[in-house]
């Protein structure tokens, strides 16, 4: 009977910390790596491999990859999903050094053999970022992330936070724009464009100027902080849905979480209070 009581006792706390055990994150099927894409003059470029994006053939440098802290399924700029990454610490450190040596050439963002995007390095990145393709669905991000088996969130509906387009204004000479948005009458090419969530967003009225105010979503705080630094002494944009809501001249990076901007013309306001109001529901009146 004693023997009996005691096995019993062994399997049921066996049973008990079995329940407990917290469940694994899925296994990974394939990893996100990065790719130089190499220029005719580079060293290696005839022998370098081959990789598709889109109609375009890239040689590519060696396979570079990063330990991944987190996912989130996110939007771009101009509300098409996308998916944004965190990496570990010293990843994150090993990253920033890299993307530094490579400042001013594409990289390839591959998931298996399919390359994500090839965007061009303006400033050395952060161990974060937010890779965009329309073509990529919601659904197909979400199957994307599941394959890197790293833990993964939703971040617009758990954050409730904005994502606003900031970008630095074109050199009207040198190598073309990576893109450009209408400016009043004008049209403006852009580069080193990033997504940054906000919190809150205002309409303030002072002096028959109109300003927005907004504060950056915590998690973007750093990030938004070391792509000013680099840009400091350059025009940017702040825009929503192909909308230039501000343009100042950067003396210097920004800091904390607020930030107040003069809006830029009629159509600047109107899209401040649509945003305002889609975001109600969310943020309250």
């Amino acid at each position: 009977m004693i023997r009996l009581a005691l096995v019993l006792c062994c399997s049921l706390a066996w049973s008990t910390a079995c329940s407990r055990a917290p469940a694994k994150a899925p296994l990974p099927t394939s990893a996100l790596s990065f790719r130089m894409v190499l220029a005719p003059d580079d060293d290696g470029y005839a022998e370098a491999d081959t990789v598709t994006s889109g109609t375009e053939t890239l040689r590519v440098g060696p396979t570079r990859t990063f330990a991944l802290a987190e996912l989130t399924l996110t939007n771009d700029a101009l509300g098409w999903p996308a998916l944004g990454f965190d990496l570990q610490p010293e990843a994150a450190v090993e990253f920033h050094s890299w993307t530094a040596a490579n400042v001013d050439k594409r990289m390839a963002i591959v998931v298996g053999k399919r390359v994500l995007t090839a965007p061009r390095l303006n400033v050395p990145l952060p161990g974060r970022g937010i890779i965009e393709n329309h073509e990529i669905s919601e659904a197909e991000w979400k199957s994307i992330a599941e394959s890197l088996g790293a833990p993964f969130r939703e971040m617009p509906e758990a954050e409730h936070t904005l994502g606003l387009g900031f970008a630095a204004v074109a050199p009207t000479t040198g190598a073309p724009a990576q893109q450009s948005i209408r400016d009043g009458e004008l049209r403006i090419g852009l580069d080193s464009a990033q997504n940054f969530g906000v919190t809150s967003l205002e309409r303030i009225e002072r002096g028959g100027t109109s300003w927005l105010a907004t504060k950056l979503a915590t998690e973007d705080r750093d990030a938004c902080h070391a792509w000013s630094k680099a840009l400091v002494g350059r025009d940017i944009v702040i825009y929503s849905a192909e909308r230039v809501l501000c343009r100042v001249h950067l003396d210097h990076a920004f800091e904390g979480d607020a930030l107040v901007f003069q809006l830029r013309g009629e159509s600047a306001i109107q899209r401040v209070d649509e945003l305002r109001r889609e975001m109600a529901p969310l943020w309250g009146p």
